[in-house]
């Protein structure tokens, strides 16, 4: 089934086997793919079938279980994983350095949901500090802008929250990404009556 690249059906039948390792190794090579095509609820279900240990020997498999539960909002599942992701592993490996981008805005995010508005934005500072992810991460850079400019927004500090739902906006747009997109412009919108710029779009 690999070889074919029939991979759902890979990952069945090493869950069927069973044999949990290989149907770990199947899914943290693809999940990524499964979570940008819109498939949050099939890297969840997914989870159930992987015991903590074996995920926190795959620190990619692991963050991208969290992101699978902060794209659903289940903010106390997505912080288990978090907790699960070994720094060392993220430091030592070549393959999980351009993780440690997830992890700081994945605690941004953490942070918004849970109310906690100042620590997102200095999850922010610190994100925006690290080296610049890979091109095919920077969506990831749309996610801490939405998320920080939500946070600049409740904390009253308009000009810095429009600053970044415009940056979200932008993001959102080249990457196809419409749901976002509508999101950030919903925000934009919200925070322009606010402020009685009706004259001006977002």
């Amino acid at each position: 089934y690999e070889d074919q690249g029939l991979m759902t059906e890979a990952i069945r039948h090493a869950l069927k086997v069973p044999d949990p390792d290989e149907a770990a190794r199947l899914m943290e090579k693809v999940a990524r793919e499964m979570l940008l095509r819109g498939e949050v609820i099939t890297v969840k279900n997914w989870s159930t079938w992987i015991s903590d240990e074996q995920v926190r020997q795959r620190p990619l498999l692991c963050g991208y279980f969290v992101w699978a539960f902060l794209l659903s909002e289940k903010v106390e599942l997505a912080e288990h994983y978090l907790s699960l992701i070994n720094q060392d592993q993220i430091d030592s490996s070549p393959s999980t350095q351009h993780l440690q981008s997830h992890v700081i805005v994945a605690h941004s995010v953490l942070a918004y949901y849970r109310g906690d508005y100042e620590n997102a934005i200095q999850f922010k500072h610190r994100a925006v500090e690290q080296q610049p992810p890979e091109p095919e991460e920077a969506r990831l850079r749309g996610v801490l802008a939405y998320s920080s400019g939500a946070a600049y927004e409740v904390l009253g500090e308009d000009e810095a929250a429009f600053q970044s739902l415009q940056e979200a906006k932008q993001i959102s747009h080249v990457f196809g990404n419409r749901a976002a997109e509508l999101s950030a412009l919903k925000k934009l919108g919200d925070l322009q009556m606010r402020r009685g710029q009706l004259h001006q779009q977002a």
